[in-house]
């Protein structure tokens, strides 16, 4: 095992103990959470900077502003929202199963962060290093991480971006 193996690891590990310490149900929620809140901050930033002309001269520093804001709202307001359904699902004598469904998800959500740690590190002069041929996970998800990238739109940005990396 190499030192990129226990990195790899590592954070599958803590993403799963996370996920047991919070629960299924709040875990989800706060996926959910984000997802939102990125969506009302893409959708309603332009809108709410605007309103801000007044207090903020600068458009783009006017648009950052509304941007936070509303992510940052969103994601408190999904906060407590999440904390209470999931006291909700304890005191409805489902805290174990939602503990031990948190400990699953914690340790998939870990393993989508392994394979996009090692997707970035794919576009890096690390690929010729001995621990990134002798690792373990590199052979494990790098199936994966391959037809994810192939899968995305985006595959040809990332192509440049992996260009630009090795330069």
């Amino acid at each position: 095992m190499t030192w990129l193996d226990g990195l790899l690891l590592l954070v599958v590990a803590i993403s799963a103990l996370y996920g047991v310490l919070r629960g299924f149900v709040r875990e989800v929620l706060s996926l959910v959470g984000w997802v939102v809140s990125a969506w009302l901050a893409i959708r309603y930033a332009p809108w709410a900077a605007n309103h801000l002309a007044s207090l903020i001269p600068g458009a783009g520093l006017r648009y950052l502003v509304a941007f936070a804001v509303l992510c940052g709202t969103t994601l408190v307001a999904s906060a407590i929202i999440a904390r209470l359904v999931s006291h909700l699902v304890t005191l409805g004598g489902l805290g174990g199963i939602d503990r031990l469904a948190g400990v699953v998800f914690g340790a998939l959500r870990g393993m989508v962060m392994a394979m996009l740690l090692l997707a970035v590190f794919d576009m890096t002069p690390l690929t010729l290093d001995p621990v990134w041929q002798q690792s373990h996970a590199v052979a494990l998800f790098e199936p994966l991480w391959h037809w994810a990238i192939e899968a995305t739109p985006l595959q040809d940005q990332l192509a440049v971006y992996r260009g630009m990396l090795w330069q």
